[in-house]
């Protein structure tokens, strides 16, 4: 009997079978994720790296979870849910006020820019998990911070 399986079905089916594992294993999973995330990323180069992490903190740096008080163009995530696929019974979770911005820019609705208004830029790959961008179209949705917003608006203050 002859057992050969090929190269790209076996991937599939070990990766399969070590996501329900991970997935099926109760408390610690986001660091099991974490875990396998940080050695996948560790073949990609280090300026890759580097320039997603300041990605993050350069849009954490302008999100805020209040009303702002200064002066600008903001971006309102509005409607969010947790997972993607959640068909929402209520108006959703506001999210954070992301500004102040010169400018936003959405591209055939797969990507977006955010030019800020103290000259920082931020041009979003669309969904991508080579990519980590810290803010990204998914589904129609924005996703930001474990959260995905079926509304959005920009708003002056």
């Amino acid at each position: 009997m002859n057992n050969h399986i090929d190269y790209s079905s076996a991937l599939a089916n070990v990766a399969q079978a070590q996501a329900k594992a991970i997935l099926s294993g109760g408390e610690g999973l986001q660091e099991r994720l974490e875990f396998i995330f940080q050695n996948h990323l560790k073949c990609r180069p280090q300026d890759f790296i580097l320039t997603a992490a300041k990605n993050q903190e350069k849009l954490k740096r302008h999100a805020h979870d209040i009303k702002p008080t200064t002066l600008g163009m903001y971006l309102k995530l509005l409607q969010g849910r947790s997972d993607a696929d959640k068909k929402l019974e209520d108006w959703g979770e506001d999210g954070p006020w992301i500004g102040p911005l010169d400018w936003f820019r959405c591209t055939y609705v797969s990507d977006i820019g955010i030019g800020f208004a103290d000259g920082e830029e931020l041009i979003s790959q669309g969904y991508n998990i080579e990519i980590p961008t810290p803010i990204y179209l998914y589904q129609e949705m924005i996703y930001y911070d474990g959260m995905y917003y079926g509304s959005w608006e920009l708003q002056n203050m």
